[in-house]
């Protein structure tokens, strides 16, 4: 049932031809200037927070006028936001309109505000009490006719299959939780329907103390037609944080509501008696307690597992959420619960840390994992809801829309943002409202390939596999407190460059995170669920647009507003570390038989035809020169220079011939008087032996904004993952060569890598040197942010992940 009215649900376009024209049909000028109006960009901290209410005022607002626009994965989903964007309403009446009471309550306008309020209630009390549970919790890998096998069902015990319900708990949470005490608004016949679910005996569904929901998943892959394989692996990470988010928040619940004086008009005796009649059930065990400091201390030690994830990492984020604003709400005394409220502040700190240093206004294209069915969505928005998410906190780039593209925003999620307690950090949230002169940020995901354990058996022909032994669960930390290593390390490595005009932002490297999957990839084999796991690389992409647009998995529309270098001719297993600062240096690979090397390796936006300046030739290096220094001051690229290059090698081989390879430097048109005066300093710099065509000499060029020199492999894109980074050697313009983890990776070496932290960022200066740390997370449990420009700094321990510890401490 959907409050009010009737559900309708968008189905998502494919990107054929047609689908071009529809995604063209989205970005009308017309609707994009729409967008710009719409658009916040607060100047400063105070001016951001000032702004919030309106923020979420803007947003409900906006839901509650578009709901029949709304694509949901379910009716529950799309309810449960109704009835979380009512409830505010009502709850505040002197925000909204007569409009908005009548779009809620569907009566005449000219009816009164508690007729509204009235018949917007029964419509939930009659959607609550149909709920019923009809799916399990955990990853959905399908539905097989095995006993014994499968998921746990809400008793804990009985197995099934199917999955996913523990999206619909998230959204339960806010509900019952912002609202306990507003009996008028969530009456306990509401909360007791919301509690059950459907379900008549037994106890709360997905309540209590059971860790079972660790446990691994069942899915089949089939070589067609011949064999058959079984495979195990522990539960996916937002499934994890959901799952056991919603156990440690409704035990606290139950024991809540049940402890109250009788008198009391939220006591519920129903409640009562299921706590009286299982205490032990609803007080959450050491064990959980323990669970749950895990599932969330390890984010300081080895970033998310589902990095940088359309759409997962954003419900990681929210279980975090709801453990921030609710871990404490009902037992504020409890040292527990003010652990578990600590370490998920420090968590979504981080976080937000990360989202700041790889955007730019809000938007991001980096490099992830999970799903690699999601992995050509290049959009900024489609199947992210970090970006709104985010806008909504930090009032940067929002923009609520009421059009088709709804879909994508999944404004349900962002409004939960708005209506919980996390608050940016000012040390943080300046960061994401002005780069001040600029960062370069080096970032990655460390684990380790038996975090994800297997287990699997295969039969021939129509036999079906033998059982399956459970592998290992999830494991965090070891006993002594410190972080479980084991295995082969699987970083998802990435770097930034950033300034109040523009991110140049690297695509990272595609990689298999298990040993077997290479082999795999070119038999007929259905190894979508495995390849899940993989690390996928993004394209080379400088984004410097206040872009409104919607581009799905069309690249072709993304090249002709940005300037791109692909890797692969499918982004997602490319080779794309080779950022530093504002140049990058990347490929695009051709079919085998083609002469590919003749050809630029990039794509630049259709508009900047008419700025190029200058072309000529090092050796075998041809360059353009574009020339934005007096454009028009709305250009996006207004005050800069724009260095291109393809460089080659005699096409002696397939990986030389097949493959174009090149580069791009942006450069302040303060720094050089003319245009003709940079194309003196590079030709100057860079002698012809840079760029030879002998294949034993690699690529070298001196950044024309700094004068530091780069090595570069010939063979960058090639073959082997020690090939994720071409850079092979930074020298400082003193001619002193640095070490290249120092500020990049080398990804020759695995145990160089290892010894790199989660985030680190350093302040440029207005000249692209380096300058000090303004972040940096070590991985090892511990993040500082330290922001002069506010005059403080956020330090955090989460060394030991059972006790988690933050401060501000003046600079």
């Amino acid at each position: 049932m959907k409050l009010g009215i009737s559900v309708l649900t968008i189905t998502p376009v494919l990107c054929t031809s047609s689908a071009t024209e529809h995604l063209r049909s989205l970005n009308r000028p017309s609707e994009e200037a729409a967008r710009r109006n719409l658009a916040s960009h607060p100047s400063s901290v105070e001016e951001a927070n000032n702004g919030f209410i309106d923020r979420k005022v803007t947003l409900i607002k906006n839901w509650i006028a578009n709901r029949e626009r709304a694509a949901v994965r379910s009716q529950t989903d799309s309810s449960l936001h109704d009835i979380n964007a009512g409830f505010f309403v009502f709850a505040n009446a002197d925000l909204f309109d007569t409009n908005d009471f009548a779009s809620l309550g569907g009566l005449p306008e000219d009816s009164s505000f508690d007729q509204q309020k009235d018949a917007f209630l029964r419509n939930v009390s009659e959607f609550v009490s149909s709920i019923e549970i009809f799916e399990t919790v955990g990853t959905d890998f399908g539905s097989f006719d095995t006993p014994g096998v499968g998921k746990y069902e809400p008793d804990g015990v009985t197995k099934t299959f199917g999955g996913d319900w523990d999206f619909v708990l998230t959204f339960l949470s806010p509900t019952l939780y912002q609202y306990v005490n507003r009996t008028d608004l969530l009456s306990i016949d509401m909360r007791w329907a919301l509690l059950r679910q459907g379900t008549v005996d037994g106890e709360i569904p997905y309540s209590g103390n059971s860790l079972a929901y660790l446990e691994a998943n069942l899915f089949f892959f089939r070589f067609k037609p011949l064999m058959k394989v079984r495979v195990r692996m522990i539960e996916t990470e937002n499934h994890i944080l959901q799952i056991y988010t919603w156990k440690y928040l409704i035990n606290n619940y139950v024991r809540y509501i049940a402890l109250l004086d009788p008198s009391d008009e939220r006591y519920d005796p129903r409640v009562a008696e299921l706590y009286t009649n299982n205490s032990d059930h609803y007080n959450n065990s050491p064990e959980l307690v323990d669970v749950v400091l895990q599932m969330i201390g390890i984010i300081l030690h080895n970033d998310l597992f589902e990095t940088n994830s359309k759409p997962y990492e954003a419900y990681s984020v929210l279980s975090l959420l709801l453990l921030y604003s609710y871990a404490d709400r009902l037992f504020p005394d409890d040292e527990n619960n003010q652990k578990v409220k600590t370490a998920a502040h420090n968590a979504l700190d981080f976080l937000a840390v990360k989202f700041a240093f790889q955007t730019f206004q809000g938007k991001r294209i980096s490099p992830m994992r999970r799903n690699w069915s999601d992995r050509n969505i290049l959009g900024f928005y489609e199947n992210d809801h970090l970006p709104t998410m985010y806008a909504a906190l930090s009032g940067v780039n929002f923009f609520p829309m009421p059009t088709e593209s709804f879909y994508f925003l999944r404004e349900g999620m962002t409004i939960l943002t708005a209506l919980m307690d996390y608050r940016l950090p000012e040390e943080i949230h300046d960061y994401m409202l002005d780069r001040h002169d600029g960062f370069w940020a080096r970032m990655q995901s460390s684990y380790y390939t038996d975090h994800f354990h297997l287990s699997y058996n295969a039969s021939f022909l129509a036999n079906r596999p033998t059982p399956v032994p459970d592998p290992s669960p999830a494991t965090y930390f070891k006993e002594d407190g410190s972080v479980y290593k084991s295995g082969v390390f699987r970083p998802i490595p990435q770097v930034y460059f950033g300034t109040n005009d523009f991110l140049n932002s690297a695509g990272g490297c595609g990689r298999d995170f298990l040993k077997i999957e290479a082999p795999l990839r070119f038999l007929p084999f259905e190894i979508e669920t495995l390849s899940d796991l993989r690390a996928v690389s993004k394209p080379n992409i400088l984004i410097n647009r206040p872009d409104y647009s919607y581009y799905a998995d069309n690249i072709t529309l993304l090249e002709e507003d940005y300037l791109i270098m692909r890797g692969e001719a499918d982004p997602s297993m490319s080779k794309n570390l080779n950022t530093y600062k504002s140049f990058t240096f990347g490929y695009l690979r051709g079919k085998h038989d083609s002469d590919k090397y003749k050809e630029w390796p990039m794509t630049v936006p259709r508009d900047w035809n008419s700025s190029l300046a200058l072309s000529f030739s090092i050796n075998r290096a041809n360059f353009r020169i574009y020339d934005f220094s007096k454009s028009v001051e709305t250009h996006p690229m207004h005050g800069y220079y724009v260095i291109t290059a393809k460089v080659s090698k005699l096409p002696v081989g397939r990986d030389l011939r097949s493959v174009a390879r090149g580069f791009w430097e942006i450069v302040p048109a303060r720094m050089y008087e003319t245009v003709e005066a940079l194309a003196s300093y590079v030709r100057r710099k860079n002698p012809s032996s840079f760029f030879s065509k002998n294949i034993i000499f690699p690529y070298k060029y001196v950044l024309a904004t700094t004068g530091e020199k780069i090595k570069i492999d010939a063979r960058a894109g090639g073959v082997g993952d020690e090939r994720c980074s071409a850079f092979r050697a930074i020298w400082g313009p003193d001619g002193r060569r640095r070490n290249l983890k120092e500020y990049h990776f080398d990804t020759l070496s695995l145990e160089k890598m290892e010894d790199i932290g989660l985030v680190d960022v350093w302040e440029i200066d207005s000249n692209y040197m380096i300058g000090n740390k303004i972040a940096s997370a070590p991985g090892d449990g511990r993040l500082f942010v330290k922001n002069r420009h506010i005059g403080s700094s956020i330090e955090i321990d989460g060394s030991d992940y059972r006790n988690p510890k933050r401060k501000i401490v003046p600079l």
